[in-house]
């Protein structure tokens, strides 16, 4: 009897925290999201951000079984006043055979109610074994987000290829935000159509998210800390059926 009015209670707190909605979690992980208004910089995703007076970044992605493939990213972003300024920096590469150095560039008009915002992105490549054969791509970015009510939080993304227009991307997305507990889903479009549907719950200085893909069925799946401003993030998610990602970022943000 005692077991079981433990395990209500415990459930009950769990629960009321929640479904509790009358204050929006300060706290945001937002790394399988391209369009989360509340995360930080991510290279191709949308340079429309709620407003934070300094962000800070680094971040690293690798496969499971191939050491020679790796990422590394850093990115940073300011506001001032209502401006929002922002840059990312990703450097990719296969061994000797291929890198690709990709940078973005942010400016944004962003409040906690809505925001509007551009970018600009430079992809450079190199195929070392063929003879040092390079190529450069260039997309500009378009995003914008609103919040009505104070839970709820919409975002959308365009991506345009400036080399060939019709080569463009598209994201819709909806949030769900309540005190302790994020519901998202976004719908992309890219040569095919695919959902992103994910969540993300909060613990105090901790929280956890997953997301699931389709088609593609892809899994994500990451834990992350906070400690006054300095966070950290741990997470996997599925390249194939026979490879697995490994991301990690440890951040500094100021609110």
């Amino acid at each position: 009897m005692k077991k079981n009015m433990a395990l209500f209670c415990a459930l009950r707190v769990f629960f009321t925290a929640v479904f509790c909605a009358n204050l929006v979690c300060a706290n945001d992980i937002g790394m399988f999201s391209r369009t989360n208004p509340n995360a930080s910089s991510l290279s191709l995703g949308t340079p429309a951000r709620v407003p934070k007076p300094l962000n800070i970044g680094i971040a690293g992605y690798s496969v499971e079984g191939v050491s020679e493939y790796g990422r590394l990213s850093a990115n940073t972003s300011f506001n001032v006043n209502d401006i929002r300024i922002g840059a990312v920096v990703e450097y990719t590469a296969l061994d000797s055979i291929y890198d690709r150095l990709q940078t973005q560039w942010e400016l944004a008009y962003s409040t906690m109610a809505v925001g509007f915002g551009m970018a600009y992105n430079l992809n450079m490549e190199r195929l070392s074994e063929i003879q040092d054969d390079n190529w450069a791509t260039h997309r500009m970015l378009v995003g914008a987000y609103g919040r009505y009510p104070e839970y709820f939080m919409y975002s959308a993304l365009l991506n345009i290829s400036l080399d060939s227009f019709h080569a463009s991307v598209y994201d819709l997305a909806a949030y769900w935000l309540l005190n302790s507990y994020t519901l998202y889903i976004e719908y992309e479009w890219e040569l095919k159509h695919s959902f992103l549907v994910g969540q993300e719950l909060f613990f105090g200085s901790w929280g956890v998210e997953c997301a699931y893909k389709y088609p593609g069925s892809r899994l994500y799946l990451g834990i992350a800390v906070w400690f006054e401003n300095v966070n950290a993030f741990a997470g996997v998610a599925s390249v194939s059926k026979d490879y697995q990602g490994r991301i990690w970022k440890i951040g500094y943000g100021r609110n």
